[in-house]
């Protein structure tokens, strides 16, 4: 048997949702600090399951000094009720133009079910000098 036509692959077309491997957006305007704070993205915004996140970061402008950044990782998350106070850090890893020793930190939080919130994405950098609010893109990608 001979093949003569090559096999190709598209790729797949990302659209927004909560889906196995849509992609859901959101821009949140903040200003960071050293203390943990929310980011907006709660409960069953993000349906349950595995995502990998990216997190766009341009906030020389606004003290922040990191200049086109880009940071990923993975996460787990649960759109239901929690009933614990626990929490867990998400691994970064970042790149691009120039961070300036500046890093920015997630964490999703457990707030108990009396929490209309219930799972909260909570970000940190790791400075104590207020900044200007800036825009912070927010990517996330369903895997499973």
């Amino acid at each position: 048997m001979c093949i003569r036509d090559s096999v190709t692959h598209t790729g797949l077309t990302m659209t927004d949702g909560t889906d196995i491997d849509q992609i859901k957006s959101y821009v949140k305007s903040l200003a960071l600090t050293s203390a943990w704070q929310d980011t907006g993205v709660n409960g069953a915004e993000l349906a349950t399951g595995t995502y990998t996140i990216q997190v766009a970061v341009n906030n020389s402008g606004a003290n922040g000094l990191q200049y086109t950044e880009m940071y990923s990782g993975t996460m787990s998350w649960y759109a239901d009720n929690t009933n614990s106070t626990d929490h867990d850090e998400i691994v970064l890893h970042a790149a691009g133009h120039a961070r300036n020793g500046k890093s920015i930190f997630l964490r999703t939080l457990r707030t108990a079910s009396a929490d209309t919130n219930d799972l909260k994405l909570q970000i940190r950098d790791n400075r104590n000098a207020t900044q200007t609010a800036s825009n912070y893109v927010f990517k996330f990608r369903r895997l499973i």
